[in-house]
């Protein structure tokens, strides 16, 4: 992982060089029957997998102890508040975390690696940053080249280098980044309250069918329903100027994805009238996932010529009874997905439905009025959503691009609290 630090402050040292000069600074897990399942507990001392190890930080669900008299045993593979935490396996290996003030003491399993950083150097939180990194990425992709489950050894963990700036910049920078991410924290909360908002929206105007008086079967609001075709087709997006046949994948996100499709073989020719326009109503027939049968996805825009697939479905709706919009949120209530739930659960492993349910299925007879308030009220929560969606990749955007130019050698100069 070179880099041109001339004229900076910056170098270049191994993890083993920046660890506490003390035995056992570096270490990993207990191997064997040293710790096995038989010596897990509800309560004591806590013990930390592979699982908890994030990019985006610690996060303890294994809610696993041991006795401390177990701990005392595996003393040797302690983990305390400010050390740095690593995964040996995985794809990748070596995601890295700082185990936080808010944990008590614990031990490490097998497969993770323990670094106790020379604070006077550096800390946990700077290497966890430096070590997340497709740079840092790139040695570790170096050293497991052509190993089918990439693993890493201690020794080469230790042996890999990492940029260290003066503690003073590696500070600033921490508290950079930590702005953002809580910048990117609240807005997450902010979309997650617009979201809970939009469902409430929906849920109350299609509400518990045995609650609601004036309900009619789904078929009687329904011009039609169109069903797709699935010829041999080839394992690539289709060109602007091919043909191309969506697979179920297209739907079952609730979201329309066009790119989701496969080309028509050169000389076959397609079928026009399961062509897939704009403001059509595309439902998922079946899946090997139950809870993606019967998702549905509003078009609101598509290229050209994509088909609809045999696993794909398109409610025509009878528009002086229903609009599309709201056939597509009321297909997507909770009300609508219990029906689903117990036609799936009661049948004998076939995960897909029928278009004689689909038309049987209870919906809400709200008027054109009412249906057209209840759109309204949806897409102005959508509209504000998309807008902090966009505020929120600007600002993973640009902390990706300080990351990078850290990382790169393109070093920003900082001014310190000094001013």
């Amino acid at each position: 992982m070179p880099r041109d630090f001339s004229g900076s402050r910056w170098s270049e040292m191994t993890i083993g060089e920046v660890a506490e000069k003390a035995p056992g600074s570096t270490t990993i897990g207990p191997f064997g029957s040293s710790l096995v399942a038989g010596d897990y507990q509800s309560s004591g001392v806590p013990v930390t997998f592979v699982r908890d190890i994030k990019t985006s930080g610690f996060d303890w669900k294994s809610g696993v102890f041991v006795s401390n008299e177990k701990a005392r045993e595996l003393r040797a593979h302690e983990v305390r508040p400010g050390d740095l935490l690593a995964t040996k396996m995985g794809l990748p290996p070596c995601i890295a975390a700082e185990y936080p003030e808010t944990m008590d003491p614990g031990v490490i399993t097998a497969d993770v690696i323990r670094v106790r950083p020379d604070t006077s150097v550096t800390t946990a939180a700077w290497l966890a940053l430096v070590i997340n990194q497709p740079a840092f990425e790139a040695q570790v992709r170096a050293i497991t080249a052509g190993v089918t489950r990439p693993k890493v050894t201690l020794g080469d963990f230790r042996n890999l280098s990492v940029p260290i700036p003066p503690m003073t910049e590696q500070q600033r920078i921490i508290e950079i980044l930590g702005a953002v991410d809580e910048e990117m924290l609240s807005l997450d909360r902010v979309i997650a309250k617009l979201r809970t908002l939009q469902s409430g929206i929906i849920e109350e105007a299609t509400g518990s069918l045995e609650a609601v008086s004036d309900t009619v079967e789904l078929g009687s609001l329904l011009h039609r329903i169109d069903a797709g075709w699935s010829p041999l087709c080839e394992e690539r997006t289709p060109a602007s100027n091919e043909w191309g046949v969506l697979k179920v994948s297209a739907v079952t996100s609730g979201n329309y994805l066009s790119t989701e499709s496969k080309a028509l073989p050169p000389g076959m020719p397609p079928r026009r009238d399961i062509e897939v326009h704009a403001g059509d109503v595309l439902m998922s027939r079946a899946n090997g996932v139950r809870r993606l049968v019967g998702v549905t996805a509003f078009v609101e825009k598509t290229p050209e010529r994509l088909m609809l697939s045999d696993k794909i479905m398109r409610l025509v709706p009878n528009r002086a009874r229903i609009t599309p919009m709201f056939l597509h949120l009321v297909c997507m209530s909770s009300a609508v997905r219990r029906q689903i739930d117990a036609l799936l659960s009661g049948s004998s492993g076939q995960n897909n439905i029928s278009q004689g349910f689909i038309r049987s299925m209870r919906v809400p007879n709200a008027d054109l009025d009412d249906q057209h308030a209840v759109v309204a009220g949806v897409e102005a929560a959508e509209a504000v959503i998309a807008s902090e969606v966009r505020r929120r990749a600007k600002l993973q955007s640009f902390k990706q691009a300080l990351m990078d130019d850290l990382f790169a050698g393109r070093v920003m100069a900082l001014r310190d609290s000094e001013g």
